[in-house]
């Protein structure tokens, strides 16, 4: 928690195992809220655990029971309704996700209720009485959902709620994609964007301070989304990568990380720690970069953007297996203590005629405090079997400008590649590169 002379407050707040838990001002650890509610651990432990924060508390569902955190007094606390019933089916089962939206609490994925949505009354998240007594009629702050307003279900599975501004909200289903425009309860409207796009079911989707919206769809491929135009695919250059992932073994979690200006995008099996490969994208330059984290126990299960008044608390938190919460520094020399190692291999240099080519010499200017990068040329007839082969020729290079380093290799295709282990920073590169010429290319044949 950290207080500002503006009065506002901030303080992390986690659940582990079922049980809540929270952070007070300058704490190292984590504090146990007082369990007032009625089961024990508050929260089921086999079920996702999803919350929103609204009117100074943090709402949580998981499928089973309705609760709410209180950081007045520390407490979680049973989510009981004040007016109408909390959303459950035939089976007692109750929602499964909930965000927060223009001053209402929202939640869906009741497994009995799959295509409906619930919205608490405006202002007070215990109430959902659709059908107040308000002379002379039903007010515009009223609850309201798919069972009682004239917008009704979306005829799909609901797996995401998007909250984008004050009026426009996406709601993600199993294969379809809507937008919803305005209050339900006043005269809002939901249509139809796409029935061939749907979205993973959580919180696999963030949003930009551009407005613009990532989300992994159903067929495993990552969009960007804004109001007024159909998901743009931006994993092209990636689908090897994402198309195989199993969304019902994976839990997809993204966010968006200001100081990386980029969209984390975490896949992470959730029967346990097991290798994997998590995914960033680059918005400035539409770059992904693939990241694995050398302990399985560090793979994230859920995400979130820690936005606190001092500038280095302004971080994206993730909460692992292993019950510890992190944050991404750009700073860090290890990973949690763990040695950094990175990759990096350039476009492949090939000639559209089909020629050979020649990388005669190169040279590199590092960072002045940047650790030492191992440099690898690999060769290939094609791109790829260049990326899969043994390294041809190899250098150090050190911090500042490096002397030129001869090479004199040729082949069809040329990847040049950086390997390190720590901190390093490449400034500037320069090669010598020419064709072998169309006499070459018929002499091998």
């Amino acid at each position: 928690m950290q207080l500002s002379e503006s009065g506002r407050v901030v303080t992390a707040v986690a659940t582990s195992q079922g049980v809540v838990k929270f952070q007070d001002a300058g704490d190292k650890v984590w504090t146990t809220a007082t369990n007032n509610s009625s089961t024990t651990p508050p929260l089921d432990v086999d079920n996702l655990n999803f919350g929103a924060a609204s009117n100074g508390k943090v709402w949580f569902v998981d499928g089973l029971n309705y609760r709410y955190f209180d950081p007045t007094d520390g407490s979680i606390n049973d989510w009981v309704a004040s007016a109408g019933d909390l959303p459950i089916d035939s089976d007692s089962r109750g929602a499964r996700g909930i965000e927060a939206w223009r001053g209402r609490i929202v939640v869906f994925g009741v497994l009995g209720l799959p295509y409906d949505w619930f919205m608490a009354e405006i202002g007070d998240p215990t109430n959902f009485d659709y059908s107040p007594d308000d002379p002379p009629g039903p007010a515009p702050t009223d609850a309201v959902s798919s069972q009682t307003g004239p917008q009704g279900q979306v005829g799909d599975v609901m797996t995401a709620f998007v909250p984008f501004d004050d009026d426009t909200a996406f709601m993600g289903c199993s294969h379809t994609l809507y937008l919803l425009k305005g209050d339900p309860q006043d005269n809002g409207q939901i249509t139809l964007i796409t029935d061939t796009i749907g979205m993973a079911f959580g919180r696999a989707w963030c949003k930009s301070p551009d407005g613009t919206v990532y989300f992994f769809s159903n067929r495993c491929g990552l969009y960007s989304l804004v109001p007024g135009s159909q998901p743009q695919r931006i994993s092209q250059s990636i689908e090897q990568l994402v198309q195989d992932v199993n969304t019902g073994l994976n839990r997809v979690t993204m966010m968006w990380d200001d100081r990386f200006q980029g969209v984390n995008v975490w896949i992470t099996p959730i029967q346990g720690a097991a290798p994997t490969t998590h995914l960033f994208f680059e918005q400035r330059t539409g770059a992904w970069w693939q990241e694995e984290y050398d302990n399985d126990l560090h793979n994230p299960l859920c995400a979130c953007q820690f936005d606190g008044n001092n500038p280095e608390d302004r971080v994206v938190l993730i909460g692992s297996f292993d019950g510890v919460v992190r944050y991404l520094d750009p700073n860090a020399a290890t990973d949690d203590g763990r040695t950094i190692f990175s990759t990096v291999a350039f476009a492949p240099i090939l000639s559209p005629g089909l020629d050979d080519m020649i990388l005669d010499e190169w040279q590199a200017v590092l960072g002045e405090d940047s650790g030492d990068v191992t440099w690898n040329i690999l060769l290939g007839t094609t791109a790829e079997q260049a990326l899969n082969s043994s390294v041809e020729e190899t250098g150090i290079w050190t911090a500042g400008r490096n002397a030129t380093a001869p090479v004199g290799r040729r082949s069809h295709a040329i990847i040049p590649q950086f390997k390190a282990e720590g901190q390093w920073r490449m400034e500037e590169c320069r090669a010598v590169v020419r064709t072998g010429g169309l006499k070459a290319a018929r002499a091998k044949e």
